[in-house]
């Protein structure tokens, strides 16, 4: 059985952190970007876009399940093998 976009978006909203306290430290290269507070400010923007996307697709998710394609090899459509060396 395959996953539906809701049953995943679910486990990914179940997995996002609700808080992320202030005690955890930034590392000093991540500080130079930007000053701690508006850093602390866009991880949490993040987190609640995050948050708003896993919502949306889980009220509307069955819009975009589509059911996936049988592979099946035939003469018009032939498929070519691929391989991946190291």
């Amino acid at each position: 059985m395959q996953g539906t976009i809701r049953d995943m978006t679910s486990f990914i909203k179940n997995i996002i952190p609700p808080d992320i306290p202030e005690v955890y430290t930034l590392k000093a290269s991540i500080k130079h970007v930007s000053g701690e507070e508006t850093i602390r400010k866009g991880v949490a923007a993040f987190r609640d876009l995050l948050c708003l996307i896993c919502d949306r697709l889980i009220a509307d998710g069955s819009k975009y399940d589509k059911p996936a394609k049988s592979i099946q090899s035939n003469d018009s459509h032939p498929s070519l093998p691929v391989a991946f060396h190291s």
